[in-house]
């Protein structure tokens, strides 16, 4: 599920919704399908650091050589850097061979968008409130800068 919201945040941040015709022209303009892929594993990685720390602490998993980052080796964030990025690059080199669906309303297709953005306030509030006030503050900025992107690129196409 955060896959598909993260590439829709990418689109938006982008500056489009996800059409794939459209879709090329963007991708060009910003260096292409690696360039959207590494913005799109990053955004992914911001995620996990937000996450990965509160299933530590409510004993989800245990990492049985803990790491520096509130337990977890660092390690893990190159894995989900890497592997995000390979699957992002996939998709983004074979979308385009298939003709992207209209949606029906615009609201509609910025739904994975939103869930991105749920996602972020609530490891934000969360942490602030409940856990690690450090962590909600790493959650606020590092996903919070992608949902700012995305609000400062759908207020641009408005003006």
């Amino acid at each position: 599920m955060m896959m598909y919201s993260t590439h829709c945040l990418v689109n938006v941040i982008a500056g489009e919704a996800g059409a794939s015709q459209r879709g090329r022209r963007w991708a060009a303009r910003l260096g292409g399908a690696a360039w959207l892929a590494l913005v799109g594993a990053v955004a992914m990685t911001a995620w996990d650091l937000s996450m990965d720390p509160v299933m530590v602490r409510l004993g989800a998993w245990v990492w049985h050589v803990p790491g520096p980052y509130f337990g977890i080796p660092l390690r893990n964030y190159l894995g989900w850097l890497e592997t995000t990025f390979v699957v992002f690059l996939l998709y983004r080199l074979f979308e385009g061979r298939w003709p992207a669906r209209p949606n029906s309303s615009l609201a509609f297709a910025y739904l994975p968008v939103v869930a991105y953005a749920f996602t972020w306030l609530r490891a934000t509030a969360d942490n602030l409130l409940n856990g690690d006030p450090a962590l909600g503050l790493i959650a606020f900025f590092a996903m919070g800068s992608f949902v700012l992107a995305a609000l400062t690129a759908l207020f641009a196409r408005r003006q």
